[in-house]
Parts: structure tokens; sequence; C-alpha cells
């Protein structure tokens, strides 16, 4: 199962992230109809550069993927937890994809290096509580959407 509202995707993670995030690269024409339809998202005519920077639209889009990862029933390490939205396409001749239009992850992460990072330090913030009725600690994970 897929996300019609993704041209392009790519899974990033590494051995200090919990979860993996995805850098994408939106399908503009069934995003616009989403805009279009929904009074809580930006206006559809609004530039796709301002969209990607848009915490709105991030959410919209995590939110879509987890939704996905939901139904198809994938372990909760597996689900996404954050994502940087990329507003160039990526074409063979930016190197993001082969001719074949196969992603090339390295590429990916390399171009989008600096706002993976932000990404990754931003995702969540550990808060310890105290929850007085229990006696303990727990922690609380902050979800940050739209530091790019």
């Amino acid at each position: 199962m897929t996300s019609h509202y993704v041209a392009n995707l790519c899974v990033h993670a590494t051995s200090e992230s919990q979860k993996p995030i995805v850098i994408l690269f939106p399908h503009e024409v069934y995003l616009r109809e989403a805009l279009a339809a929904n009074a809580d998202l930006p206006a559809s005519d609004t530039d796709l550069h301002q969209l990607c920077r848009d915490p709105v639209v991030q959410e919209f889009y995590l939110r879509d993927l987890q939704a996905i990862a939901k139904k198809c029933g994938s372990r909760s390490i597996d689900v996404v937890q954050g994502v940087v939205l990329i507003p160039e396409e990526w074409t063979p001749e930016s190197g993001l994809v082969s001719a074949a239009l196969k992603v090339q992850r390295k590429a990916v992460e390399k171009q989008y290096l600096e706002e993976i990072k932000v990404c990754c330090a931003c995702l969540v913030v550990p808060y310890r509580l105290y929850d007085q009725r229990a006696d303990e600690y727990f922690c609380l994970w902050v979800l940050c959407v739209g530091l790019l």
C-alpha cells in the first residue's frame, strides 16, 4: 500500500534513531486536490516550496504515512516518525534517481543531509515526568514538526 500524495520517497534510518524518517517529493497534483478539499490545510494555490516548509503540510504527510503503516500492520519500530518534504523533483539528471527511476538513496541522503539532521535532531524530545498516582517516573516523547 502506498500514498498517492507521494511522488518519490526515500526511507532514512541510522543506528542512533529509534524509528525511520522519510525524505520525499510530494505528488503535487494529489497534494493540491487534498488542499482544496480540506479547509484546515493551506490554500491550494500556495507555492510548492512554501507548502514543503509548512508544518501543517508536514503533519498531513506524517499522519498519512503513519495511517498507511498501521493499515498494513507494520511494527511500531518500522513506522516513520518524521518527514522531510523536498520541493525539487527527483530526476536522473539530478542523480537522485536512476534512468529506470529507482531512488538513489545515498545521493538523496547526501544532497539533503542538513534537512535530515534537522529532522532527526528535533523529532523527539524526552521529558522525565513524575506520576504521583503511580509513584514513578515515566518518559513523555514530544514530536516536533515544521522546524525546517
